[in-house]
């Protein structure tokens, strides 16, 4: 954002502790990692993690059970999008104000 704009907020709106970087708002963020771990934790169990790349690894790993890999994209859509549209909501709210 700060390519495009030098006068673009670059906080973090979820937190605003952390530069908004796609590895904090996708999972590091306190905000995003609360809903990722309610998401997801008993259905990664041990391989749970906040990770960008090992997320990534997960979700392409085609030798998993079909139903699990389903379930897990699933949920990581729907995480994102839940975590996308709150963070236009509030910075729409930032810039309005």
């Amino acid at each position: 954002m700060q390519q495009w704009s030098s006068g673009a907020h670059a906080y973090c709106v979820l937190c605003q502790n952390n530069l908004e970087t796609r590895n904090h708002i996708f999972f590091s963020c306190s905000f995003s990692a609360e809903i990722w771990d309610k998401l997801v934790k008993n259905l990664l169990q041990q391989k749970h993690s906040r990770e960008w790349d090992q997320l990534m690894r997960l979700l392409m790993d085609t030798s998993l059970d079909k139903v699990y890999l389903f379930l897990l994209r699933y949920t990581f859509q729907a995480a994102l999008h839940i975590i996308w549209q709150e963070r236009n909501n509030k910075g729409m709210v930032k810039y309005q104000t």
